[in-house]
């Protein structure tokens, strides 16, 4: 999963953040990550995200903070075929550093800096602390001049007093990325390789053709990028998917798993069960309960 290195606001240097508005039939960039925190809300869409060494469902009204340097993509295969825009969200780049100087002289900048280093791990909000932060990121948007710095002061102070949220990345998830994997998209590729290709039988061998490697020297590259094997990165973006059906579909598990790209059952469910916690039966029950 090698990530391009964005600038977003360093040839704007009185800009302390900036919005941004994506709205396409997919969601589909390049996996990549920069200096800025981004504040990201999903107005319409749905799919798969990559951000740090987290594989998961996005969908519509999801608001995230990833910290600075964190890897990431949002990425959706099936376009809408009733409107011409199915994917679209607004962003808030923030440069910290910008920030946090122009706020200390005018209050101690210790809590912030302290949650936006939390923040290189990722953040989803959720609840009240979502709702609150949504209406001020939208405020923000469509404000002008003080009034717009003060939407922007009120949405810093609820960030660094939220409480409901949780975290992306794992704890132990680094950015291990080096200026010489810059060069190419290798792995870019491979991770649209895989997440248009995960109902289908997916080889170890092609992945490392397709990153111009040995099959050894793949698995170490890749191991050591994102810290879990290339078949682990396989079977997780199965899974999330195999989720994301249960969740809008009423279709067997058998079908699911096979829809998924298993090639059996037992499989299935194994592998279910060590990355979800619980079987495919009881995460469709533990649904079921929350729609009553």
């Amino acid at each position: 999963m090698k990530p391009k290195f964005d600038r977003i606001l360093s040839q704007l240097d009185n800009e302390v953040y900036k919005f941004r508005h994506y709205s396409d039939q997919l969601f589909s960039t390049n996996f990549h990550f920069h200096e800025e925190i981004q504040i990201n809300y999903i107005l319409e869409g749905s799919g798969q995200r990559v951000i740090g060494d987290n594989i998961s469902n996005f969908e519509e009204g999801e608001l995230t903070l990833l910290g600075s340097n964190l890897p990431h993509v949002w990425y959706s295969q099936e376009a809408n075929p009733k409107h011409e825009k199915t994917a679209s969200s607004i962003t808030l780049f923030i440069d910290v550093e910008k920030c946090l100087s122009l706020l200390a002289p005018l209050q101690e900048v210790h809590g912030i800096r302290s949650f936006f280093k939390q923040a290189e791990r990722g953040i989803i909000f959720m609840g009240k602390n979502k709702s609150q932060l949504t209406k001020l990121l939208f405020a923000i948007n469509e404000a002008e001049d003080l009034e717009r710095t003060i939407y922007f002061l009120q949405l810093l102070d609820q960030i660094v007093k939220s409480e409901n949220y949780q975290f992306i990345s794992s704890s132990s998830y680094r950015n291990r990325y080096s200026s010489q994997d810059f060069k190419g998209n290798q792995v870019d590729h491979i991770i649209r390789f895989v997440l248009e290709n995960y109902n289908k039988e997916i080889k170890l061998d092609e992945a490392a053709e397709m990153a111009n490697m040995t099959k050894q020297a793949f698995c170490r590259f890749f191991k050591n990028r994102t810290q879990k094997s290339f078949i682990q990165f396989v079977n997780e973006t199965r899974i999330s998917i195999a989720c994301q059906e249960m969740m809008k579909t009423d279709n067997l598990i058998s079908n699911i798993a096979y829809d998924s790209g298993f090639s059996s059952l037992s499989n299935f469910n194994k592998i279910f069960k060590s990355i979800k916690g619980i079987t495919p039966r009881q995460f469709k029950e533990r649904l079921a309960i929350k729609s009553d």
